[in-house]
């Protein structure tokens, strides 16, 4: 998953645009700052991770790599470490828990208005719709270069809607 965050920084006395780009991938756990961070900004890694952690979100054992754009420039300082930990936070989906509990949303599902029939409809949906753009996506790797073949993730949705009201049935 890719985050993207904006900051700025200061060279001198004059300020740049910098954006963090924070993914979480597969692989071995490692935690890689990149686009020539000084040393403060490469320790920040140790201080989001505890930080998150001692706030309760649990970071999953995977490959992050945080990307610091542009990658001309030396970042220094610890200004970076909350665009690094709000990065993270939105590529691991915190931030949407977090605004769900602030909201309520957990405490106010009755699940006595769920049906059986939407439950299972809701479980084959999962099931054979993850199945269905499993397949899509391995298929379009072969087929074209794995930059194009990202847009999947933006395109997937917005088709999903479009599916979804031309084949409903109930009005």
């Amino acid at each position: 998953m890719l985050a993207h965050v904006h900051t700025a920084a200061l060279r001198g006395v004059e300020s740049f645009l910098v954006r963090v780009e924070v993914n979480l991938s597969s692989g071995l756990p490692a935690f890689t700052v990149v686009g020539l961070p000084h040393g403060a900004v490469r320790e920040s890694r140790d201080r989001v991770t505890a930080a998150l952690r001692n706030s309760g979100f649990p970071l999953l054992n995977r490959r992050i790599t945080v990307n610091l754009a542009p990658g001309d420039v030396r970042k220094e300082g610890t200004a970076f470490d909350l665009p690094i930990a709000v990065g993270l936070l939105a590529a691991g989906g915190g931030i949407l828990l977090f605004m769900s509990l602030a909201a309520g949303e957990p405490f106010s599902f009755d699940a006595s208005a769920v049906s059986l029939k939407s439950a299972l409809a809701l479980i084959y949906l999962i099931t054979f719709g993850a199945m269905v753009a499993y397949a899509a996506y391995i298929w379009l790797l072969t087929v074209v270069s794995p930059a194009k073949a990202t847009t999947y993730a933006y395109v997937n949705p917005v088709v999903a809607m479009f599916l979804g009201g031309l084949l409903r049935t109930n009005r």
